[in-house]
């Protein structure tokens, strides 16, 4: 559990953190991990426990009988909603067989310029391209800018981020671009 603990930790810093040095990364993770070991071995993780424990065999009873409690009606849900289920499916494979051509989901499905599936349905504007678009604007946008000013956009707060220091443009620095 460390080892995961640990390689999602520096995933996280890595991903997310831009506007510190590396050794001011490097001891923002020591830091993350070691407050994680301390905690998986003498206390108690909160979100980490709720996302990896399995409450059935908590030592707190009220606990427990939460845990089965939600367990006995998520089972409820699916018996009630079985034989709607199948009929739901049936009534798919049916329209799958004879009256389409092609797979009738596709019908309903946005795909890029290269034929990916973007994952959303189908509208007026394709979103999953305008965001593709959108993203590889950015990243032209920040290699453009950080080859000729040494700057790099950061999309989450709209600031310029020197690429050598990792600290954020002054005012003076952003009306002047460089």
């Amino acid at each position: 559990m460390a080892t995961v603990g640990d390689r999602e930790v520096d995933r996280i810093v890595e991903s997310e953190v831009f506007v510190m040095s590396q050794e001011d990364r490097d001891n923002m993770k020591a830091v993350a991990k070691d407050w994680l070991h301390k905690n998986m071995m003498y206390g108690d993780l909160n979100a980490f426990t709720a996302y990896v424990y399995n409450y059935s065999y908590s030592s707190n009873p009220i606990i427990k009988m939460a845990f089965h409690l939600i367990q006995d009606a998520e089972t409820k849900i699916l018996e009630e909603t079985h034989p709607i289920n199948r009929r739901i499916s049936k009534i798919f494979r049916r329209a799958d067989k004879g009256r389409f051509k092609s797979s009738w989901q596709t019908i309903m499905m946005e795909f890029d310029e290269d034929g990916i599936p973007t994952g959303n349905f189908v509208r007026p504007i394709n979103y999953g391209q305008y965001d593709k678009d959108v993203t590889k604007f950015i990243e032209d946008l920040n290699a453009r800018w950080e080859r000729d000013y040494g700057y790099f956009y950061k999309e989450d707060n709209g600031e310029l981020i020197n690429s050598k220091t990792g600290e954020y443009a002054s005012d003076e620095e952003w009306e002047n671009g460089n």
